[in-house]
């Protein structure tokens, strides 16, 4: 058995940094029952020691000490500083090991990361930052950002891709989902050369799967070439879940990719199933697979995020169609093995890369059906004392389960209570959950990026019908976080998401209460004229006021219990409230759309108006704004000319660059002197009449003084570089052509004809806002009396000509 204190104080100065890196990533690798006190310990004494202790380790050492690190945080429920100081240690240290190998004055050595780190080694450290600073952990933006960071994984993905063939396929995607992690999927601060490198990193990655499903990859043959070689190294290398290949698991023999089994339990029909696994045939073995299962969700969530968060990147997805099937068929048998992570990362790129056609909409609905399936499994045994007892979900974040509902919410799944039907609510994409799935501290805890996910999440899986108590706490908390959020595009989510809450009071049964002010007022009318517009909408009072006093006097008869009332109270006040604070988000969102209206897209003024002008809510100052700009833009557009216009532009403009470049700047024949001369008197025939100028040179300097000669100067200058700039510009966009043929012209007349038919909509939704008389909460038409008559008169003429 183990002692009660592992490697304690006295202990640990008796090994070398070396020794206790090694003795971390031992007990890691072994799963020893004491691992994370081990690890604790050993990171103690390595911050006790300073930054030497960990500037001494080699390369190996700093990954086995990062990847032990990893494994640490990665069964914590919060963030931990120490290990956050310990990587910033480790990435340093790193960086320090590539400098002092590229002053080397040896020049057969390694140049880049792998003159420091093995392949494998290189992979296990990236993988370990990215997973220990994930944007699934509440770790600060500041910590997550460092400069540091990002140049060490900036030089991982650009000599990853140098050195290619020395990489198996699971290094591979660890670095580059490592690197995609860190940067959130975004582009701005990533350059062409790593986004080469991550095309290189995903077509090799996509023809490994490609290979693995057509069976072309079945492991090492005796006296196969160089590259049969390479996939021995790679298959060794390899892991299933986080545990070795070589390891004895029945799971690793089974052929997974048949859905026929799926299709006898009715989660299917036959013909899809054909389709499903005809076409492809069942998945070879495991065993032979290179990739991770684990790591394939995770580079699967990688790319589709940067395909998401950057339309012009466009990729196949297989990662994620691979992943689907795997996860998929043996009746989700290997949801089994994944983890809290892994599910939310596969999900949220299902959802992301869901793009509509019949074998896509079959097999998602099928991955979604199991992991609804699963998750209801293991939420049945939940009680609201034991709330984590789902398989992971003790490890998993806010912010994951933030991004799990919203990814449920996008691939349909709905919010239900029927515990009577669980064994056949994942048929119908129901998931059965209890009541606090998040709690306010933990929706408290969330930035402001991943609570619009949480608020939109909730509202497409119509949580409110379940759990009224979590739409409310997220609306508190989005309303007191409202001015964090600065990107027109997340305010545009939380007004669709409370236009949707909106909706479904107006429709709900307790929004007919007579009391409460979430009761319809269309925002500024009073009491009186709520009724009215009530009663004008289809809605009446008395009698849902009658119906309540009736059932309520049947229930005294029938001896209900208080606990029963109050609990009907505390509904209606939860609704009254909801509708408090949609009014106030109705408010304060349109206050900053006013502010933000010159920087707002036409896409996000439809979106805009759309909620505002349909629902509607008054907002005059908004719709005044928005109707002046769009008549701005429209202008504009119309002034416009074609491509065909804009093309004849860019190449006079380089042609006129060309030549001016050629009569201002001076060759290697001719005489500069001369040519400034003539120029300087071309820009004097601009201050003083032609026979001034055509004096000699001291009638010349006569007639202009010090001021002046500097002014033609800095004239000239400013011709000589804005003619450069011009130039510059010009092939700037004739070499982008020349790489990709078409792409500006498309890009731009795609671009005219979006923003056309976006002006075209806000127009017609601005009228449409102009003919809603709020005292009323009614519409008027846009037919007058004699044009519906007219209208009428030619329908009947139809059928009676």
């Amino acid at each position: 058995s183990h002692p009660n204190h592992v490697l304690p104080t006295e202990t640990v100065p008796r090994f070398s940094s070396s020794d206790l890196s090694a003795i971390a990533w031992a007990a890691t690798e072994l799963r020893d029952p004491l691992c994370k006190q081990i690890v604790r310990a050993v990171m103690e004494g390595l911050l006790a020691r300073g930054s030497s202790s960990v500037q001494s380790l080699k390369g190996g050492d700093l990954a086995n000490l990062a990847w032990a690190l990893a494994k640490y945080a990665d069964d914590l429920d919060h963030a931990n500083e120490d290990v956050l100081d310990l990587m910033q240690l480790i990435v340093d240290a790193s960086l320090d090991l590539l400098n002092e190998a590229q002053d080397s004055d040896d020049p057969s050595s390694t140049v880049g990361l792998l003159s420091v780190f093995q392949p494998p080694e290189l992979g296990r450290l990236v993988w370990s930052l990215a997973s220990a600073l994930s944007t699934h952990t509440s770790i600060p933006a500041g910590k997550r950002n460092q400069s540091s960071i990002r140049k060490l994984l900036q030089y991982a993905i650009i000599d990853c891709a140098k050195s290619l063939p020395l990489f198996a396929t699971e290094d591979l995607l660890r670095i580059a989902w490592a690197f995609l992690e860190l940067n959130d999927g975004s582009i701005a601060m990533i350059g062409p050369q790593e986004i080469r490198s991550l095309g290189i990193v995903l077509s090799t990655a996509e023809d490994c799967l490609d290979r693995w499903e057509r069976g072309l990859n079945r492991g090492p043959r005796k006296g196969s070439s160089n590259e049969r070689h390479v996939g021995r190294d790679a298959s060794r290398f390899s892991s299933f879940f986080g545990r070795p290949v070589t390891v004895n698991m029945p799971v690793l023999d089974e052929r997974f990719g048949d859905t026929t089994a799926d299709v006898e339990r009715g989660d299917g029909n036959e013909e899809d199933s054909m389709k499903l696994s005809g076409e492809r045939g069942t998945l070879p073995l495991l065993r032979h697979l290179s990739i991770d299962p684990s790591t394939l969700c995770k580079a699967a969530c990688a790319f589709s995020r940067l395909a998401a968060h950057n339309s012009h990147i466009t990729t196949n997805h297989c990662l994620t169609r691979v992943a689907v099937r795997l996860l998929s068929s043996k009746n989700g048998r290997l949801l089994k093995e994944c983890t809290i992570h892994d599910i939310v990362r596969i999900c949220e790129a299902v959802a992301l890369s869901y793009e509509s056609s019949h074998e896509r909409d079959v097999s998602i609905g099928l991955f979604s059906r199991k992991i609804v399936q699963s998750l209801n499994s293991h939420l049945n045994l939940m009680s609201d004392d034991n709330m984590k007892a789902l398989f992971g979900f003790d490890s998993a974040t806010p912010a994951q389960l933030a991004t799990l509902l919203w990814s449920l919410g996008q691939l349909g799944v709905k919010h239900r209570v029927q515990i009577d039907e669980i064994d056949s609510a994942y048929r119908r994409l129901h998931l059965i959950a209890p009541k606090r799935l998040l709690t306010m501290d933990q929706i408290a805890s969330l930035d402001i990026d991943q609570l619009v996910l949480l608020l939109t999440g909730v509202t497409t899986m119509d949580s409110i019908h379940v759990d009224t108590t979590l739409v409310l706490n997220t609306l508190q908390v989005v309303t007191e976080k409202l001015f964090q959020i600065r990107h027109p595009e997340k305010l545009c989510e939380v007004l669709e998401a409370v236009s949707a809450i909106k909706e479904w009071l107006r429709k709900s049964p307790q929004s007919a209460q007579p009391s409460g002010p979430h009761v319809e007022s269309n925002n500024k009318a009073t009491a009186k004229n709520t009724t009215k517009t009530k009663s004008d909408n289809s809605y009446s009072e008395d009698e849902e006021s009658s119906s309540s006093e009736n059932s309520g006097s049947s229930a005294d008869t029938n001896g209900q219990t208080h606990a029963v009332e109050d609990t009907e109270r505390t509904d209606r006040d939860d609704f009254e409230s909801l509708g408090v604070l949609c009014d106030g988000l109705l408010d304060a969102l349109g206050t900053k759309f006013v502010s933000m209206i010159p920087r707002l897209r036409l896409q996000q003024i439809r979106r805009i108006l759309r909620v505002y002008c349909l629902f509607p809510w008054k907002a005059d100052e908004l719709i005044d704004r928005i109707e002046a700009e769009t008549g701005k833009r429209a202008q504009i557009l119309l002034a416009q000319g074609n491509f065909a216009d804009l093309r004849r532009l860019f190449t006079d403009v380089s042609n006129l660059s060309k030549k001016m470049k050629e009569t201002v700047s001076a060759s290697d024949d001719a005489d500069e002197s001369t040519t400034f001369e003539v120029l300087k008197r071309g820009v004097k025939s601009l201050f003083w009449p032609s026979e001034d100028v055509a004096t000699d040179d001291a009638s010349e300097d006569n007639g202009m003084g010090d001021d002046q000669m500097e002014l033609s100067e800095e004239m000239l200058g400013l011709v000589s570089k804005s003619s450069q700039v011009s130039m510059k510009a010009s092939s700037f966009v004739n070499d982008l052509e020349v790489i990709d043929p078409g792409c500006i012209r498309d890009n731009i007349w795609h671009a005219q004809q979006a923003a056309a038919m976006d002006i075209g909509q806000c127009l017609e939704f601005i009228a449409i806002y102009r003919r809603v008389e709020f005292e009323t909460g009614t519409r008027r038409s846009r037919y007058d009396v004699e044009r519906r008559r007219d209208i009428a008169k030619r329908v009947l003429s139809r059928l009676f000509p």
